[in-house]
């Protein structure tokens, strides 16, 4: 490896040490908040929060498999279009990740940009809707079950969510988040089937003609 890339490696690794340092410093709070795993923190059972971790796990494959797969793709030119797609997916399961495992909509939208967190919700619904018909083409010429099983079981979630903040309902936390880990299951595997049929339309020169070039969508 080249010097660079022992920058590009460690650099943003560091930043985020320092990061730590000054906020630890500037606001007095202790380092351990930050550092230690939230087991030893919090003297929990380390099954805390269980499906709600693997379900940030999976969000992370998804737009892992998005973001590598866009950078190969988009070094060639019959599927650039396919990388600009799989670049739009991977921002916004991004940002979705992230509040799902900080919990920004309920903790720092509202309390410190005093956005409802409904607001917040509906804009990750535009803006992937905008992407979904600006790429509209690509997704009609997919097996596209999975995705739309996504949207259904994502939508159950919030539905129960809204009807249990005025009725009590058994098992409430279970159907709930369920429904999302079953949505981001189903969201991992649609964009990552798809990620691998862009994949074949490269020409297999690109993978030591060990993959056959594809015109075609599956």
């Amino acid at each position: 490896m080249k010097l660079g890339s022992y920058l590009k490696l460690y650099l943003p690794a560091i930043g985020i040490l320092v990061i730590v340092v000054l906020i630890c410093l500037r606001w007095a709070i202790p380092v351990d908040v930050f550092m230690a795993d939230p087991y030893d923190l919090l003297q929990g059972v380390p099954w805390v929060g269980l499906v709600s971790n693997l379900g940030v796990f999976v969000w992370v494959s998804a737009l892992s498999i998005c973001f590598f797969c866009a950078t190969q793709l988009g070094a060639h030119e019959n599927t650039k279009r396919q990388a600009r797609l799989l670049w739009c997916i991977g921002i916004i399961t991004t940002l979705v990740m992230l509040d799902d495992f900080f919990t920004l909509h309920e903790l720092f939208y509202p309390g410190f940009l005093h956005l409802n967190e409904y607001v917040v919700t509906a804009f990750y619904a535009i803006s992937l809707a905008g992407c979904l018909y600006i790429y509209r083409d690509l997704i009609l010429r997919s097996e596209y079950l999975p995705l739309v099983l996504s949207f259904v079981f994502f939508a159950l979630s919030v539905i129960l969510d809204i009807l249990s903040k005025n009725r009590h309902i058994p098992w409430y936390q279970l159907y709930e988040d369920g429904f999302k880990f079953l949505g981001i299951v189903s969201w991992l595997g649609y964009w990552a089937h798809l990620s691998s049929r862009f994949l074949n339309m490269v020409p297999k020169e690109s993978f030591s003609g060990q993959r056959k070039p594809s015109s075609k969508i599956h």
